[in-house]
């Protein structure tokens, strides 16, 4: 059979409770009448001539569409859900009632005359509309359930509209937000949709006939399709589910990819943060001989580089752009010469010397006198500033300016002591010079 004409218009096979509903059994009389109507019904379900009887009195549904009354005897002639007697509303006072009344005179289009004419009369006024404007859903569910009274009560939540109500759900469908905002049944199924239905109907069951199939017998005719129906219901539950237990392994492995990329990530960080402590113990492990060796090593010219002997072997050549001399070690017998007493062998450290009160008269101690003889020879060698000399030394300008200052005449003295010393020894004295 075919679809829900809550979508298509498409009709579904006939139940329990649609077959109790037209065949007069144990739910028949006011029963059925009162499941639509909600407080009670004009006449029991019937069968034969007694239907056609009924549908004889006129336009039966109060709807404006025409056709509405032979559609409806010609569900009569099937074992459809839509082939029973029409179903008979009584207003209600009850609030609920207004809106579902108002929604059922839009969507059926009922002239104004019967709206002014239902609305006069209030509470109390009886009026039938036909099964074939709701869906397939709500008429085997609600409207052919004789355990189930006052179909205008019912409200449904989004995910029930869906499956009761035809498609697209219509919010002036629905109460006020403030009275909950649910869906309440509406009968918004169309002639067209109707007529598909029923053309569907003969469809099947003249290739039921042309196949040989016993149609005389609707009971069987009902069980049989019922059974195909829900065993192509069983097959696409399967589908599903094979679908979803796929989609479960493939989540199950991308989980299982994901704790394996943790684990590695968390090892990965344990293995880091143990390399970060080692490097922090060694950094709190460093003395100060540890630093200048590392200085020495790779800090390039720098004041502790500038008088260690190792760095001017590494390094032959340094001296003479420093000083003019051939190498450190002429530089230093260069300081002896000039200032005995002074013991070269000592480097700078970067250990900050004590202040000591200086007394009248005294000189700076002998690594002092080296550095500032040297310093003052590399001034005037390289034509240096006063400012970048500071930088190397990490002194205050002024502190070298005072410095050269200091040894300026000395280091004159001694360049004019050392041109005597040759002019003596070639027999030319200062005076014959001149």
């Amino acid at each position: 059979m075919g679809k829900s004409s809550r979508r298509r218009g498409t009709p579904g096979a006939p139940n329990d409770a649609s077959r109790c509903a037209r065949g007069g059994g144990a739910a028949g009389g006011d029963t059925t009448q009162q499941a639509g109507g909600g407080e009670a019904g004009s006449g029991g379900s019937q069968t034969g001539g007694d239907r056609h009887k009924y549908a004889e009195h006129g336009n039966v549904c109060i709807c404006g569409y025409k056709g509405c009354t032979g559609l409806l005897h010609d569900f009569y002639e099937t074992e459809h859900v839509y082939g029973r007697r029409p179903v008979d509303f009584k207003v209600s006072s009850d609030p609920r009632f207004e809106p579902f009344l108002e929604s059922l005179l839009r969507n059926l289009h009922v002239p104004d005359e019967k709206k002014r004419e239902i609305r006069a009369k209030g509470a109390g006024c009886r009026f039938p509309v036909a099964a074939h404007h709701f869906t397939e859903e709500v008429v085997s569910h609600y409207l052919n359930n004789p355990k189930f009274r006052g179909v205008w009560k019912v409200r449904l939540d989004c995910k029930e509209a869906s499956k009761f109500l035809r498609l697209p759900l219509d919010d002036r469908d629905r109460d006020k937000p403030e009275q909950g905002g649910k869906f309440f049944i509406n009968a918004n199924v169309t002639m067209d949709e109707s007529r598909a239905a029923l053309s569907l109907v003969r469809s099947e069951r003249s290739t039921l006939q042309s196949a040989g199939r016993n149609v005389d017998d609707p009971e069987k005719e009902a069980l049989r399709i019922s059974l195909e129906r829900k065993n192509e219901a069983l097959a696409h539950e399967a589908a599903e589910l094979k679908e979803a237990r796929q989609t479960i392994d493939n989540l199950e492995r991308e989980k299982q990819a994901l704790k394996r990329k943790h684990r590695r990530t968390k090892k990965a960080k344990s293995e880091l943060s143990s390399e970060n402590e080692q490097l922090k113990e060694q950094q709190t492990n460093l003395t100060l001989d540890d630093v200048t060796r590392i200085l020495l090593k790779v800090g390039g010219l720098n004041r502790l580089t500038l008088f260690d002997p190792e760095w001017h072997k590494e390094n032959e050549g340094a001296a003479s752009v420093l000083w003019g001399f051939n190498s450190f070690d002429e530089a230093l017998v260069y300081v002896e010469c000039f200032f005995p007493d002074v013991d070269t062998s000592q480097s700078p450290g970067l250990q900050r010397a004590t202040r000591r009160k200086r007394q009248k008269g005294s000189h700076d101690p002998a690594d002092e006198v080296k550095k500032s003889c040297l310093l003052c020879k590399l001034f005037f060698r390289r034509d240096l500033s006063e400012q970048f000399l500071a930088l190397i030394f990490n002194k205050h300008r002024t502190t070298i300016g005072r410095l050269l200052k200091e040894w300026a005449p000395i280091m004159f003295s001694m360049r004019q002591g050392m041109l005597n010393n040759v002019l003596l020894s070639t027999g030319i004295t200062s005076s014959n010079s001149v």
